[in-house]
């Protein structure tokens, strides 16, 4: 999060001077940010990697993407995304 802080641009940095505590969580408002961008990446990722469309009309499609997804979705039970977007 150092080398983050060292490159975000002025605006950012505005902002998150702004919100909370200012400066001194500025690396955890950065951290924060960044998961939360990944998560959407991530989303996106999984998403477009699914087997069949996801607006399929066949069950089997279906099916078989409902096993693909919740095999991506038993990973977020041990994250912190919920701790992250609170």
């Amino acid at each position: 999060m150092q080398d983050m802080r060292h490159y975000l641009p002025a605006y950012l940095q505005e902002f998150y001077r702004r919100e909370g505590r200012g400066e001194n969580d500025l690396r955890v408002k950065i951290c924060q940010s960044f998961q939360k961008s990944m998560f959407c990446v991530t989303t996106a990722g999984i998403k477009g990697l699914a087997p069949y469309p996801l607006d399929t009309e066949d069950p089997q499609q279906q099916q078989a993407n409902r096993v693909y997804l919740e095999s991506w979705m038993d990973r977020f039970i041990t994250s912190r995304l919920q701790i992250v977007n609170s």
